[in-house]
């Protein structure tokens, strides 16, 4: 059957790079999680009540259950997909204002004293300042604040309910804490907690040892805020980039599953000048071959490259020939490859489907290749 690309393309994707800072300039809590991971540290799984559905058919769309993510992935995918952990493992819904995403609901200093309220400083072991409110009604913290948290009973804990401050090897908790107080009329403020209740600084102190500071990030509750004007945060996706997909990184286990090995992301995906006159240089898109930033699409075409050796059971362009009849060295390939008038060829004996999927995945122009989705879907059949 022919290929057709009547499959619904994912939207536009983020990638997990850069650096966190958490000074409320963002509030990507799942960047930082991934950062740490990816520097070797541990965090425990954690222990809910229950899972929200749509984590569950966000994870079911993937084939993965929530209880097998680590600790960090379970905190990542709960924090981008809207949700976060009462002190008793109670799994709360946010939403966002103005249709923002979870990454964007923070408050910086100067965002915080535009609404008026006062904050006051402690110095971290770096010698830089962590601050928390000070002054501040809930009428006042409202003006600022872009979340809404799902209303639930909680006793009040006696903490800041906005802080910025923190080192970059911090490990972000995904904690909620509800604020109650009265001053001259009785208020409530919901607020994203980044550090465990019970290791945060007393409200309007400074420790004796000096500490890093944390993030708390302050929110309406539901009963406060018409339900029109709430937006429900659209997840994102990360940008999975391998670089460097190959028959040789795939591997077996005893029960034969195919896995991929030496997965890694954008942010420490290495340039691809060092590769262009290697054979690595052989699975590479011609974008690639030409400067261009790998990019999940130029995966998609060492894939396309992958299927001709699990057909041919050789290299890709192995059958490369100059017009002297002999085999094309490297540097001849990519020249060609680059220029748009060499493709990884199949075998005879090749199924028309495989053929034609590799070919839909080997395209010249990045925006015309099948997307991972669109391949699976096509798999299964779809």
């Amino acid at each position: 059957m022919a290929l057709r690309r009547e499959l619904t393309t994912s939207v536009d994707s983020w990638a997990p790079a850069g650096t966190f800072k958490f000074d409320g300039s963002t509030s990507d809590l799942a960047l930082q999680l991934y950062l740490r991971s990816q520097d070797g540290d541990e965090i425990a799984q954690l222990r809910l009540s229950s899972i929200p559905d749509t984590v569950t058919s966000r994870l079911s769309d993937v084939n993965v259950e929530f209880n097998d993510l680590d600790g960090f992935a379970q905190r990542a995918v709960l924090w981008d997909s809207g949700f976060a952990v009462t002190p008793g493992g109670d799994v709360k819904q946010i939403w966002t204002l103005k249709g923002l995403s979870m990454a964007e609901i923070a408050l910086t200093l100067d965002e915080y004293e535009a609404t008026e309220c006062t904050a006051f400083n402690c110095t971290q072991p770096d010698g830089t300042a962590g601050y928390n409110n000070d002054k501040c009604t809930g009428t006042q913290m409202f003006t600022g604040v872009r979340c809404v948290v799902e209303e639930h009973e909680q006793s009040n804990q006696g903490l800041a309910m906005w802080s910025i401050g923190g080192e970059s090897t911090t490990i972000p908790e995904i904690g909620l804490v509800k604020h109650t107080w009265t001053d001259s009329k009785n208020y409530k403020v919901y607020a994203v907690h980044t550090l465990s209740v019970t290791s945060e600084r007393s409200y309007g102190d400074c420790p004796v040892v000096e500490t890093y500071g944390y993030l708390n990030i302050p929110c309406y509750g539901t009963d406060d805020v018409p339900a029109s004007e709430i937006t429900v945060p659209t997840p994102s996706d990360w940008n999975y980039v391998h670089n460097n997909i190959c028959a040789k990184k795939v591997l077996l286990t005893d029960k034969l599953e195919a896995k991929l090995a030496s997965c890694e992301s954008i942010a420490t995906s290495p340039s691809s000048g060092a590769k262009v006159n290697s054979r690595q240089a052989l699975w590479l898109a011609p974008e690639v071959l030409n400067g261009a930033p790998y990019s999940p699409a130029a995966d998609i075409y060492s894939f396309g490259a992958l299927l001709t050796e699990l057909d041919t059971c050789e290299m890709p362009y192995f059958d490369a020939r100059s017009k002297s009849g002999d085999a094309m060295g490297v540097s001849e390939i990519v020249a060609l490859v680059k220029d748009g008038r060499l493709r990884p060829s199949f075998s005879a004996e090749c199924p028309q489907f495989i053929r034609q999927l590799g070919e839909a995945c080997c395209q010249q122009d990045p925006e015309n290749r099948l997307t991972a989705q669109q391949i699976v879907q096509l798999l299964e059949g779809k």
